[in-house]
């Protein structure tokens, strides 16, 4: 082998050398690279700045004969009372005011809050009774809140859900009546065949999210709604502060 063909081999050889050292660099290099990126995109929340809202089995339906907990349902057979249960907390959230309402389901939910006041105060009392059990302040039952209430067990029968057949939260509700807030607690529930509002209060106080709402100590004020359509009893719990 003459002295050029030493030298050509040689050159290659050493630009190969060189090559599978780059190779290796950029393969330890890239795997250096963090391998939780996806998770870390994860710990953005959807949480708006001024609400909170916690929903307890907002498409759950059970069957009972008596009573529910919107967590078990109860399975005895030869049941047939339908229910359900939701409910929902806005907290820090300041109000504004607009046109009161004038339509006829608002007169509708006016002379109702006035009819039904005998089943409120029997909610009011069992409320006052649990939030004393507790140490909790009672709360006093307002007439505009029985009439907001009561207007939104109207709306339920459109659409069984916090948000309003229009698409609205439920707080506006309050800005149509021209009621002023800054805390807000909502609890519904339905059923077929009961209209007691002993039953109406028992899903409220058996499930931990309508009944932490019972006790906010934040809220100093209730309304109820009850709105009877088609064998269905549709209730609504308010609290404001």
């Amino acid at each position: 082998m003459d002295k050029k063909t030493k030298i050509g081999i040689g050159i290659l050889a050493g630009l190969f050398i060189i090559a599978t050292s780059v190779y290796v660099i950029l393969v330890l290099t890239d795997n250096t690279k963090p391998s939780n990126t996806a998770d870390d995109r994860t710990t953005t929340g959807m949480i708006e700045d001024t609400t909170t809202t916690v929903v307890a089995n907002p498409n759950k339906e059970g069957t009972t004969t008596t009573k529910q907990n919107s967590n078990v349902p109860n399975t005895k057979e030869n049941t047939t009372t339908t229910t359900k249960t939701t409910t929902t907390t806005t907290t820090t959230t300041k109000s504004t005011t607009t046109k009161p309402i004038d339509n006829p389901k608002y007169s509708e939910a006016k002379a109702l809050a006035n009819s039904n006041k005998s089943d409120y105060n029997t909610i009011l009392n069992l409320t006052n009774q649990l939030r004393q059990s507790q140490g909790v302040a009672t709360v006093t039952l307002d007439n505009d809140l029985c009439v907001a209430a009561t207007y939104r067990a109207i709306e339920l029968t459109q659409k069984l859900d916090h948000i309003r057949p229009d698409g609205s939260k439920p707080n506006t509700i309050f800005n149509d009546l021209k009621i002023s807030y800054r805390a807000f607690g909502e609890n519904i529930t339905y059923s077929t065949n009961l209209t007691d509002a002993n039953w109406a209060y028992t899903q409220w106080y058996e499930s931990t999210l309508h009944k932490n709402n019972m006790l906010d100590t934040r809220f100093h004020k209730m309304g109820i709604g009850k709105y009877v359509k088609d064998g269905k009893t549709y209730w609504v719990q308010l609290f404001t502060n």
